[in-house]
């Protein structure tokens, strides 16, 4: 196939300006941001032009480096790429899938140093297995912000594994067919230039896996409260409006709690600020185990909490107020050998399905209810009811109760 034969030194050269290329560029565009692993695959690329850059003084300098080193590099900047994605998925890398190919590549080319076909055979499989590794962890990994980049690197990937795999089996088949690494012959023109590719499809993938991370934690940073990563106050009264909606349409009743640490202040002045953060998430840590599937919740503000219950009754969101409350009640901190007991009032406002969908209403009965726990003793629950609210505010809420009465009533005879 002669269309493939090119000049492969000019190719390998190409290589080598790419690689160096795609890890200038990574390191410019990552700016520092190594916690996502990004750092393995900067080290990749910039050992890779180390490693292919030794192929060019074969028979100048001893072939223990040109030959066996740069070739144990060469499996090196794979292992960087699965240590790359294992750090930015968050996974633990096997270190067997690292260990094992080098020491294959050191073993097999010191006793095979002056046999070309066995040493382009080992590493052509140790190459296609590194890369299948890396390809079944992309492929098997669900991870969010990855969509746009996932396919790209899972198509880059595949072309060289593909070609790899080909290569190797043309040597087998072919034994005289390749006697040095550059000669022009179609197989390894076609396997250079895939490799090329390969890694302008790499380095794109990852610099595009950086962009989605990024977009994915501001979409986090503009929805979840920084210190106890659920949703803040903004997307709570969101997501609750929608749901109060939909309840009303459906005519379903919908309770909401309004949760309060009991004398956080004195926390916070007795043992710092620090530990009255770490009470917060604790308080969290007990309202993820106490509430429902589809229940939503947030931080309203301060040490207060908000807890929407679709579907829930006053007397079944009480019940699942005082469930709470008595997990943090029996619930003991333990900070910088300080422990700290906590107590948390809680008021619960319902909104039957049939009345008007207001939030903020809501918000301010459950609210008036739990400062209502609060004159009571503190760590108990109570349910909104009118006779909690100032006489001019209980006034105005029996005649809009009236006023909605007769609404119901002059419609129900036309």
């Amino acid at each position: 196939m002669p269309a493939f034969e090119l000049d492969i030194r000019t190719v390998f050269f190409t290589q080598v300006v790419i690689n160096l290329t795609m890890g200038l560029a990574l390191w410019v565009a990552t700016r520092g941001r190594y916690q996502y692993g990004l750092n393995y695959f900067i080290s990749l690329f910039l050992l890779q032009v180390i490693a292919q850059g030794l192929y060019f003084f074969r028979g100048t300098l001893p072939d223990v480096i040109t030959v066996i080193i740069a070739n144990v590099l060469l499996v090196t900047t794979y292992n960087l790429g699965y240590m790359g994605y294992c750090r930015f998925f968050n996974k633990d890398p096997n270190w067997w899938f690292m260990i094992i190919p080098i020491v294959i590549i050191l073993v097999v080319f010191s006793l095979f140093i002056d046999n070309f076909r066995i040493r382009v055979i080992t590493l052509g499989i140790v190459s296609v297995g590194q890369y299948i590794i890396q390809f079944r962890l992309l492929y098997t990994t669900n991870a969010r912000g990855v969509k746009r980049s996932k396919p790209i690197l899972l198509s880059a990937y595949g072309m060289i594994i593909v070609l790899f795999a080909a290569r190797v089996l043309y040597m087998l088949l072919y034994p005289e067919a390749i006697t040095n690494l550059f000669d022009p012959i179609w197989i390894n023109s076609l396997t250079l230039l895939a490799t090329i590719l390969g890694i302008v499809l790499i380095a794109t993938g990852v610099l595009l896996m950086l962009s989605e991370r990024l977009l994915e934690e501001n979409r986090e940073l503009a929805t979840r409260d920084w210190l106890t990563q659920i949703f803040n106050r903004r997307t709570f009264c969101d997501l609750a409006k929608r749901e109060l909606a939909r309840a009303t349409r459906n005519d379903h009743e919908t309770s909401l709690l309004m949760v309060d640490i009991d004398r956080f202040k004195l926390v916070n002045d007795t043992f710092g600020h620090p530990v009255g953060d770490e009470a917060l998430i604790h308080l969290v840590r007990i309202i993820k185990d106490s509430v429902r599937v589809q229940d939503l919740y947030g931080r309203y503000g301060g040490e207060e909490f908000v807890i929407l219950l679709a579907e829930t009754s006053s007397h079944e969101a009480f019940q699942i107020s005082e469930r709470l409350r008595e997990r943090v009640a029996d619930s003991t901190l333990v900070i910088n050998n300080n422990t700290i007991k906590m107590t948390v009032s809680a008021g619960v406002a319902t909104l039957a399905g049939h009345e008007n969908p207001d939030l903020d209403t809501l918000i301010k009965q459950a609210d008036i209810a739990m400062y209502d726990a609060k004159k009571d003793g503190r760590n108990c629950t109570r349910i909104f009811n009118k006779q909690l609210l100032p006489m001019d505010e209980n006034s105005k809420a029996n005649n809009a109760s009236r006023h909605n009465n007769k609404q119901t009533e002059k419609l129900s005879h036309k």
